[in-house]
This record gives C-alpha cells, structure tokens and sequence, in this order.
C-alpha cells in the first residue's frame, strides 16, 4: 500500500526489510496509520520502503511484532540532514570544548598538596589558606604570594616561609617551620664532647649533657662521645658537656738516634789576643788570620780598666781565649740505644696522653743508614675526649 507522496522539512527515511514475511510488517505499518512509498522487494526475505522520518519508532515497533529487522538505508530532507550531520561534528565540537575547558582550568586551583611541614598536619595549613582566601577554584592570578606569606605567618607562627608552586590544576604549597630556638642552661660557652683519635670504649662518665655512646663502641677520631644537646620534650636544651671517657687505643711508636756519638776532645793549644776600647773605638793587638786552628772554641772576657784608688777609665781591655780541639767519635752500643730510644718513646707517647697508662708496648730497634730506628705499637688505657664548643 502506498500513500499520497510526502517531501518537506520533517524529511524521509529510506528502511531495509529482512524478515521472512515483509509484507507482514506492511500490514502492521498500515494499521497503525504509518504511509509508506516506493515499495520494492529485492529478493523473497528482503523489501525496501520509504516513511515519515517521525514515523520510524513505530516502524521498529512493528518490526518487533513481525519478527522482522530493520536497517536505515538512506535519510533525506532537511531535519534528518541536520541531525545525521550533527552526529558527524559532534565530537569535534566536544573536543574542542574540552581543550578549551583544560585550558580553562589550567589557571585555577583544583588540587592541593602540602610539602614541608613536620609537626604542622596538612589540614591545618588548607584551612589557613582558605582563610586567607586561597581555595579550591582560586585563580591563579589573584594570589599575591607576599601578601599570603605574611597572613599565613600572623595566622600560624610556626610557619617561617610558605609559597606556591603551580603545575596546572595542581596547587604545591611549600612551607618550612620556624625552628625553636634552644634554651642555653649555664653560662659556660655550650660545647659538645668529641673523640680526640680511635679506640675502643671501655668506661663514660658523664656528668653534663647526653651520653651518646657507651663502654664496649668502637669510636673513630672526632666522632660525638657526649653532646651538649639534650630533647626536653620538643624543647631543646644546650649546655656544656661534661665527663670523662676512657678508650682502649693503639698508639704506633717511633724513635732514632746516631749508631755513632762525636765529641770534642782538646788538644791543649790555645791562643789569648787582647783589645783596648775607648768609647765606640776598639783597638786590636792581633790578627784573626793569625788564628791556625782548624777546629776551636772561642771565649770573650771583658774587663773595665782602673787606675789605683779605684778610679774607673773610660776604657776596657777585652781578652779572647781560642782553644783548639778535635772530633772524635765512638760507636754507640745497640743495648744502650735502645734503652735510650724505648725511654725516648715512652716520653713521647705519655706526653700525648691526657690522662691515662700505657698497657704494654710491642717494638724493636734496627740499625740502619747510621742510626738506630725504634718502631712499634703500644696499647694504652686513656682517656680521649676533647672538648669543642658549638657553634651558631
């Protein structure tokens, strides 16, 4: 059945028939007062035919009665056109307005991470802000970060800096705690009690500041033995450390002497020459050339010159005695070396100590390139911490 043909605005919809009884459907579509036109079958399952674009919602539902399956082959007129080129540009437009909306969002603030805070809790410091007017949705370009800093300061004075960082919609607020000036107790300078070389811990005694290491640690040189900082809860106290630390330490020894003693040895020669001084005027009665010795000791004695009822001239005589001597020299025993370089040593190491006693001492002396040399290892019980104060 075919109606009167219909073209205008609304449009027309070509649909493809597949059913075992096309013409089943027709029946179902005059029924219910749908016009159709051009109806054509293409083989025994298969029809086409065209309707009133608002009519295919009904066409489906008679398709549905039938047992038939509908298919839209062609759209024509200027509704369905819109619609169906809609459809086409639809996602571009979305696209677009989502670039646009990201672009748009970029300059605001949606997320908030809070980054340096230690006693602070995050919520804490966003609720300040919001206060100060910085808050989800915030534009970028309304924030004056100087102005904040100083509000968000008067609001939490435990705060010393904040600022932001943007990375698009994402707010990084940095803030850093103002550090609680510690409590100086005493008026000693504070100082801190430190590990003047390496050994091993075998006793403390600490009578200011915190122990920080015990008997039994093996210590290195300038490492920590009693800080001078002591945690009151939260609250720092800084003092003068005081105590005593003693170490096991292995101290390396070192002594030389000649394996060959020079002395002098005279040879009873000697030579006087005399000199007159008047004033700033010296007057020599000899010659040093005439001085033969190879090797001597000179000695100068100078004596005012009086006249007989003890009056002193303005003058001096002044004698020197040069008396010759040779250089001998005598080999020095190794046992006596050595009891010279161990007691050498010995000063040595006690002199480095600040308190303290040697344990026991492992060396030996060789003789060498015309000296005796003492090496070895001593194991001392000593006392090794050396103040240091602290500094700003």
């Amino acid at each position: 059945m075919t109606g009167p043909r219909f073209l205008g605005l609304r449009g027309t919809i070509t649909l493809r028939i597949i059913g075992a009884c096309p013409e089943a459907f027709l029946m179902r579509l005059v029924n219910s007062g749908v016009r159709f036109r051009n109806y054509r079958k293409e083989d025994e399952l298969t029809a086409y035919l065209v309707i009133p674009a608002e009519k295919l919602s009904t066409a489906r539902a008679a398709a549905k009665k039938t047992m038939c399956q509908l298919e839209i082959a062609g759209v024509s007129g200027l509704i369905p056109g819109i619609r169906a080129m809609g459809r086409r540009i639809l996602l571009p437009i979305w696209l677009v307005l989502l670039t646009l909306g990201v672009f748009w969002l970029q300059g605001h603030m949606l997320f908030f991470q809070v980054e340096g805070n230690t006693t602070l809790p995050d919520l804490m410091i966003l609720d300040a802000l919001e206060q100060c007017g910085v808050g989800f949705f915030t534009p970028e370009d309304q924030v004056d970060l100087n102005l904040l800093k100083n509000q968000m300061i008067s609001r939490l004075p435990e705060l010393s800096f904040l600022t932001i960082n943007h990375h698009g919609p994402i707010a990084q607020v940095v803030v850093r705690e103002r550090e609680e000036k510690p409590i100086l107790a005493g008026s000693a300078a504070p100082a801190n009690i430190l590990a003047a070389k390496d050994g091993l811990i075998t006793s403390v005694t600490a009578t200011g500041g915190s122990q920080v290491i015990r008997p039994g640690d093996l210590v290195t040189k300038g490492q920590l033995l009693i800080s001078g900082v002591t945690n009151l809860d939260k609250t720092l106290m800084i003092s003068r450390a005081e105590g005593e630390v003693y170490a096991r330490t292995w101290n390396a020894t070192n002594a030389v002497t000649a394996d060959e003693l020079a002395y002098k040895r005279r040879t009873g020669r000697e030579t006087r020459v005399f000199a007159v001084t008047f004033g700033k005027k010296k007057i020599k009665f000899y010659k040093t050339s005439g001085i033969s010795y190879g090797n001597y000791d000179k000695m100068t004695t100078e004596k005012p010159l009086t006249l007989p009822g003890g009056y002193t001239l303005p003058a001096s005589l002044t004698v020197t005695v040069f008396r010759e001597y040779t250089v001998e020299s005598m080999p020095v025993d190794k046992a006596a070396a050595e009891v010279l370089l161990e007691q050498c040593a010995r000063q040595q190491l006690l002199g480095s100590m600040t308190a303290g006693s040697i344990q026991s001492v492992r060396q030996r002396v060789r003789q060498e390139n015309g000296c005796y040399r003492l090496s070895g290892m001593a194991e001392c019980q000593e006392e090794i911490g050396t103040v240091v104060e602290i500094k700003d």
